[in-house]
């Protein structure tokens, strides 16, 4: 039995739902992907949720259904890259900290800017193969030890520990992939340049949950934007709901 979803994913419900309950249609269908529940014995699983809608006159119904996709990774890959999507890395690091409570790691969050442009002059299939590519490379950088998924369209997540070839240099690494996307990347034969911006978190010291943990690289990450480097820690007094609370 599901005990409750994570916060985040309760507001994205409630999104659904809600734009499922201004159609017109007597009963509508809505199935997104990527969610986070927990049983009873607070045990996180990834989940596929299903949203049905059904109106009788001014009332509007809503059903759920969860299906628990652990054991179905074709639901936790990115079509495009082939890498782990955001639920996945959530699992994964939710799995480090319950296995590894005491080691410190990081969870990086990399921005892949001008994949617009690229879209615009190349085309979308061009575009595809530079977020492939753009996986790969960062694959490469973070190592064997890093576990690294796409977790939106143009952004990549990773979560890596002391025992990468980094070995804890975490600011280092994100350095080495603002600087490794300074060289263009060969697409069909033509070099294209985009550009990397990288948030940081630390376990333990900035949160000691996965979504606190992704959430405070993501802050880090739009600080990042700012920045000359490119790079940026996650600090609570340049993050406004830290400051606010």
């Amino acid at each position: 039995p599901i005990g409750r979803f994570l916060p985040e994913h309760l507001a994205d419900i409630q999104a659904q739902f809600d734009a499922l309950s201004t159609l017109a249609a007597p009963s509508s269908t809505l199935t997104p992907d990527g969610l986070i529940a927990y049983r009873h014995d607070a045990s996180p699983f990834p989940s596929r949720v299903g949203l049905t809608t059904l109106r009788e006159g001014d009332e509007v119904l809503l059903g759920v259904s969860v299906r628990d996709v652990t054991n179905d990774p074709a639901r936790l890959i990115d079509s495009i890259t082939g890498l782990p999507i955001r639920t996945a890395l959530m699992v994964a690091i939710m799995d480090r900290i319950a296995s590894h409570p005491m080691e410190p790691f990081a969870v990086i969050k990399v921005e892949m800017r001008r994949i617009h442009e690229v879209n615009v002059t190349f085309g979308f299939s061009a575009g595809d193969d530079v977020k492939r590519e753009f996986g790969k490379r960062l694959q490469a950088l973070a190592g064997p030890q890093s576990y690294v998924a796409r977790v939106e369209s143009e952004v990549f997540g990773a979560m890596v520990p002391v025992q990468a070839p980094w070995g804890g240099n975490f600011q280092g690494l994100a350095a080495a992939i603002v600087a490794a996307f300074e060289e263009p990347l060969v697409i069909r034969g033509e070099p294209i340049t985009v550009e990397a911006t990288v948030g940081v978190s630390f376990y333990p010291g900035h949160a000691r949950d996965a979504e606190f943990l992704l959430r405070h690289a993501a802050v880090a990450r739009e600080v990042a934007e700012h920045d000359p480097t490119g790079v940026a820690v996650w600090d609570p007094r340049r993050d406004e709901m830290a400051v606010n609370h």
